[in-house]
């Protein structure tokens, strides 16, 4: 009998906890206010990253998301960002809890419908954004010659990320905690690129990765590689992080050993510097919207 007993209290306890949810969800569903929510956090990217955003259509994500439909950002000195879509859903136990868990998506435009695909997790202590945080996730497929960088003409982007802080003022504030950056570009090409006195011709390499490890602002550029067939890079380099994001400062040291093959294509190669064979030196200053490289 007590079994029996307790096997309907346990049935009823997960009825009413299955109740308590569904209620919970028609309850945001219905009153939850996603209009004007949208516009704030649209307000909210802006003033925390100087960022102008702008979004076609938007609508919401039961139980509690929101998705914005062909976006793009622009800020000065920096190429604009398109997105296919961006969605962003919150899980509801974590609000109950007294923290924030946040999970995004952006989609973003790809060659031959290849979509590419930026997964995250926005972690909070507290519901204030400005307080301890972590942002964690991936990128799959990012098409680079949709975000408009200089000297790129192909390559395909994959990588994680996992960057943690303690107060979130500024813009500046988000790479001035610790961080672990890995990226990865297949098929990199990069065209007419200005060395010194020269212009080089268009450079392929099938594999370039590097890792960035962020301190207090000053992030360091390491195990930096890249092969192909017009020849061999490594490097390493600081970047220095300021505000605007356009402003932050870069000093990266290159080591680029040429292909014959490509050395062929140079029309002054009896210009560059060492013996043949030997590695050329090229080194990167400057603030990231104006590089000047160097032999």
């Amino acid at each position: 009998m007590n079994l029996q007993v307790h096997q309907i209290m346990s049935r009823s306890a997960l009825g009413w906890a299955l109740y308590t949810i569904a209620a919970l969800g028609v309850f945001f569903a219905l009153t939850f206010p996603y209009a004007q929510l949208q516009v704030q956090l649209l307000d909210e990217v802006a003033r925390g990253t100087g960022l102008e955003v702008h979004a076609d259509r938007w609508e919401p994500v039961w139980p509690l998301g929101i998705a914005w439909n062909d976006v793009s950002a622009t800020a000065p000195g920096l190429p604009r960002f398109g997105a296919d879509r961006v969605s962003v859903h919150t899980e509801i136990w974590s609000l109950v809890q007294g923290s924030a868990i946040l999970n995004g998506q952006i989609r973003l435009p790809g060659p031959q419908g290849a979509a590419g695909l930026i997964t995250g997790q926005l972690a909070l202590d507290r519901w204030e954004p400005q307080g301890p945080g972590r942002l964690t996730g991936s990128v799959e497929r990012l098409n680079l010659p949709a975000l408009s960088l200089p000297l790129i003409k192909h390559g395909t982007l994959r990588g994680t990320f996992d960057q943690r802080w303690t107060r979130l003022i500024s813009p500046s504030e988000f790479l001035r905690g610790q961080g672990d950056w890995q990226a990865e570009v297949n098929g990199l090409d990069l065209e007419h690129i200005p060395v010194g006195p020269l212009t080089l011709p268009s450079v392929s390499f099938t594999s370039f990765k590097a890792r960035l490890q962020c301190q207090d602002g000053t992030c360091r550029i390491e195990g930096l590689q890249g092969d192909g067939p017009d020849g061999t890079v490594s490097g390493e380099g600081v970047l220095t992080v300021r505000e605007p994001l356009s402003d932050s400062r870069l000093i990266l040291s290159l080591s680029l050993t040429v292909a014959d093959a490509y050395k062929r294509r140079i029309p002054v190669a009896a210009l560059l510097p060492g013996p043949p064979g030997a590695p050329i030196k090229v080194t990167l200053t400057g603030p990231l919207a104006h590089l000047q490289a160097t032999l």
